[in-house]
């Protein structure tokens, strides 16, 4: 239904959507598409915010809720954005992509000062699609965690993404897609040609230096010079 409420002069950066809502967008090709924005009790304008893309085949309510990311939101007074596949399946990155920039481009009136201090995580392919993203429009991103969503990109893809120039809506930069440094945990069930590649990618984008931290869990970190 309609929402109704009453401005607060005394508290400007209230947030008058609580709860679990769900917004849609038109493609270019006609196809309507959903996502879902979780508002936590606390949230204030501005709030900590971040963008999920869900797995395969699951119910993205009930997914918010037995993953834990409700509990998260609330105990941190945050918004959640959350991207989802059309009939339980994503397509590709390349086919998703403008899924993601079209709804992206609709939420940033949640936290209008807050956009570079975002974060992602997104599962399996729309993990993938989601990453694909953030290669594109890396300035965005402040971190990211992308699980089993790095396998499906080759390497040349990957070079001509980064070679590609960052810009937004008022100018270019100097510095490509590939120089834009975004914290990024990759978490993948095996290493392939292509999370051994998409490893390499995030590293340069961060600057990293040549060695490595081994942790007792079986990860690896890489640290920025």
């Amino acid at each position: 239904g309609q929402t109704k409420y009453e401005i607060d002069k005394m508290d400007m950066r209230k947030q008058y959507y609580i709860g679990l809502w769900q917004g849609k967008v038109t493609l270019s090709d006609g196809t309507e598409r959903t996502y879902k924005s979780y508002c936590s009790t606390g949230a204030k304008r501005d709030a900590r915010h971040c963008h999920i893309a869900v797995p395969d085949g699951v119910d993205t309510a009930e997914f918010l809720l037995k993953s834990g990311w409700i509990d998260v939101a609330e105990k941190d007074n945050a918004v959640l954005s959350v991207f989802e596949p059309a009939n339980g399946k994503w397509g590709t990155p390349a086919e998703e992509a403008e899924y993601f920039k079209t709804v992206y481009g609709g939420l940033r009136y949640y936290t209008p000062f807050g956009s570079f201090d975002w974060r992602w995580c997104g599962y399996g392919a729309g993990g993938a699609a989601m990453q694909r993203h953030i290669m594109s429009d890396p300035i965005y991103a402040a971190a990211a965690v992308i699980i089993d969503g790095s396998e499906c990109f080759t390497a040349a893809e990957l070079a001509e993404i980064g070679a590609t120039p960052m810009k937004n809506r008022k100018m270019v930069y100097k510095e490509t897609c590939g120089e834009t440094p975004v914290p990024m945990w990759l978490i993948s069930k095996s290493v392939t040609d292509s999370t051994k590649a998409v490893l390499e990618y995030w590293k340069k984008a961060n600057d990293c230096l040549p060695d490595e931290t081994r942790l007792a869990d079986g990860s690896v970190e890489y640290h920025q010079n």
